[in-house]
């Protein structure tokens, strides 16, 4: 891939990517090795290989923090999320119920109503079809309510 490529996608999708990693994985540093180890994948790999850019870096995003946070076997428990009308408490609560859900649940949640991506976008990126990705937000909110009801 052509380094004009890789700084337009950077550019374009940087925060993106730092984004999700900051949210699994609750701290800059860690999200910033993400973040350049998702580009550091991206240049080594063949454009014909990558099909839509933003869906492979956030796809990679995903999985690089999930296998960090494997790897320290630390929980994501100091994010601040802020302009939130719960307390702390509560944050951490939701925090550790969207945690626990299995990824293939976890991640239309995140993207869809944390990141703000509309259910076209989330699908895409996921490489999911519409009505897939409506069934997975269903599930996921469903055993997150459930979670959250038992404690």
């Amino acid at each position: 891939m052509k380094q004009v490529d890789i700084e337009r996608y950077y550019n374009l999708y940087s925060q993106d990517v730092m984004n999700v990693a900051y949210f699994y994985l609750g701290n800059k540093e860690d999200a910033e090795d993400v973040l350049v180890e998702t580009f550091m994948r991206m240049m080594n790999k063949s454009p014909m290989h990558l099909g839509n850019i933003k869906s492979y870096l956030l796809t990679s995003a995903f999985h690089l923090s999930y296998d960090s946070l494997r790897k320290k076997k630390a929980a994501p428990l100091d994010l601040e999320i802020t302009a939130s009308p719960m307390h702390s408490e509560e944050v951490d609560e939701l925090r550790k119920a969207l945690f626990a859900l299995p990824p293939k649940d976890k991640e239309p949640l995140i993207l869809c109503y944390i990141e703000g991506y509309d259910a076209k976008e989330a699908a895409k990126i996921l490489s999911l079809s519409l009505s897939a990705l409506n069934k997975r937000l269903e599930r996921g909110k469903k055993m997150l309510k459930e979670a959250l009801k038992d404690e």
